[in-house]
C-alpha cells in the first residue's frame, strides 16, 4: 500500500475518532508524520493537530494546537473498516485557547458549573461555620492580565447569580444551627425572587506542572456575608495533566504543556 494512501486513510479514521470525542468543533486539522513501514505496523511516529472552537467533556476552547508522538493503533480493524482504538496511553504536548466567551459558555454547563459551587464549598468549610447557597447560577468569566482591575499579576473573575429566597447549605451539612442564613420573603404574591450576587476572584500562580495555586482569593457575596479574603487554595489537575506555562493577556487563557491521552 502506498504510503500517501494509507496516510489518508488514517488522517480519516483518526479524524472521525477525534471528532466522536467532542460534542463539536468547528475546523480540525491532522498531519501525519511516519514511513510507509512505520504506519503498516500500526504505529503513528508523529501526528500535529490543529482545531478552533471545540467542546471536549462541556469545555469550551477557541483554539487547540498539540502534537502526539509514538501512537499506537489497531491498524490491522481499522483496515477492515472498524474505528480507532489506542493500544497504549498518548503523551500530548501544545497549547490550549480559552476566551472569556469560553469560560462563559463552560460555565452555562453543568460540570464546570458544579465543581466550582463544590470549590465554592471546600474554601468557605472552615470558614466561621458560614454557608453558601445551594445553587449558584455561573454567568461571567473575565480574564484580567496584570492591572487596575486584578488583584494579582494573573487573575481570573467570575460572576455569579441566586436568589434571595433559595434554600443555603452548609458545605460541612452539619446539623448544627447555621450563623448566617439567607432572608427569605414572606410575601407569597412575589413571584420573581430577587437575585444576589456572588463574585469570585483569584490570581493564577503555576506552582507544579500539575498544580495551581489560587492566589490571592476573595469571594464576595452581595448579602448579609459579603466580602471574604482567603489566603489561598491549590488546585490539582490530575497527573495526567502538566502545564508548563500559563498565559493571560486581556480576554484570553493560553496553556502550555502537556496531556495524556489514555485509552
Amino acid at each position: 500500500m502506498k504510503q500517501e494512501i494509507l496516510s489518508k486513510l488514517l488522517s480519516k479514521a483518526l479524524q472521525l475518532w477525534l471528532r466522536s470525542q467532542v460534542s463539536h468543533i468547528s475546523t480540525l486539522e491532522l498531519t501525519i508524520h511516519g514511513t510507509n513501514q512505520q504506519l503498516l505496523s500500526g504505529e503513528i511516529p508523529q501526528v500535529d493537530l490543529a482545531a478552533n472552537q471545540a467542546v471536549y467533556q462541556e469545555l469550551y476552547l477557541s483554539e487547540i494546537n498539540l502534537s502526539g508522538k509514538n501512537i499506537k493503533i489497531n491498524l490491522r480493524q481499522i483496515l477492515q473498516g472498524k474505528p480507532v482504538k489506542l493500544l497504549e496511553p498518548i503523551p500530548l504536548t501544545g497549547a490550549l485557547t480559552l476566551t472569556n466567551s469560553d469560560l462563559e459558555a463552560s460555565l452555562a454547563a453543568p460540570l464546570l458549573a458544579t465543581a466550582l459551587t463544590d470549590l465554592l464549598q471546600t474554601l468557605l468549610e472552615n470558614h466561621q461555620g458560614l454557608q453558601i447557597p445551594s445553587q449558584i447560577n455561573w454567568q461571567q468569566a473575565t480574564i484580567l492580565p496584570r492591572n487596575a482591575e486584578a488583584i494579582a499579576a494573573n487573575s481570573l473573575k467570575l460572576v455569579g447569580s441566586y436568589s434571595a429566597a433559595n434554600s443555603w447549605e452548609s458545605p460541612s451539612k452539619s446539623s448544627q444551627e447555621p450563623l448566617i442564613t439567607a432572608s427569605r420573603s414572606v410575601n407569597h404574591e412575589d413571584t420573581i425572587p430577587e437575585l444576589k450576587l456572588v463574585i469570585l476572584q483569584t490570581g493564577l500562580t503555576l506552582i507544579q506542572p500539575h498544580q495551581i495555586c489560587l492566589t490571592p482569593l476573595s469571594i464576595n457575596f452581595s448579602d448579609e456575608i459579603g466580602e471574604i479574603s482567603l489566603e489561598s487554595f491549590i488546585l490539582d489537575l490530575g497527573e495526567d495533566v502538566e502545564i508548563q506555562k500559563l498565559l493571560l493577556t486581556k480576554g484570553q487563557l493560553t496553556c502550555h504543556g502537556k496531556l495524556i491521552v489514555q485509552p
